[in-house]
């Protein structure tokens, strides 16, 4: 039988996909170990510990794990609630406090509206809710930008 050829797996050092279509585990002592894979909707996938140090599921028709990701843009913290941040185009995203089954990624916070005003539920340094409005947080974050109004 032939030698399979093995690929890298982006953010899982460690871990290799062979041609045969297994992933093996090269990271103890050099030994190559194939993993169980799992047919989960409509393709394979493996269970793999990332380079961030948590297990997740890497999908063979993938080049490589699929990490938490924070806003692809700049970003910058808001003055007076030091867990979230805000994008130029007045994104609030929940960045530091994180709790709960979810609670090592950042999201985005929930909008909701007066009117034709947007206004965001945070929380401050002393863990009250605040309800602000978007356009003041933005204003505040980015004095140099202007964010247009919504009926406009």
């Amino acid at each position: 039988m032939d030698e399979p050829t093995f690929t890298d797996i982006e953010n899982a050092a460690g871990y290799k996909l062979a041609s045969n279509g297994r992933v093996y585990n090269f990271r103890k002592g050099g030994q190559r170990k194939a993993l169980k894979r799992f047919w989960r909707a409509g393709v394979w996938q493996t269970s793999v510990k990332a380079d961030d140090g948590k297990y997740r599921w890497y999908r063979h028709d993938r080049n490589g794990v699929v990490l938490p990701h924070t806003p692809a843009d700049e970003y910058r913290p808001l003055a007076q609630f030091p867990d979230y941040c805000m994008t130029p185009d007045g994104h609030v995203w929940k960045m530091a406090g994180l709790h709960g089954r979810y609670g090592d990624r950042p999201f985005l916070v929930t909008v909701q509206y007066r009117g034709v005003r947007a206004y965001v539920r945070l929380r401050d340094r002393n863990n009250r809710v605040c309800n602000r409005a978007v356009s003041t947080l933005h204003h505040q974050t980015y004095p140099e930008l202007q964010l247009e109004p919504a009926n406009a």
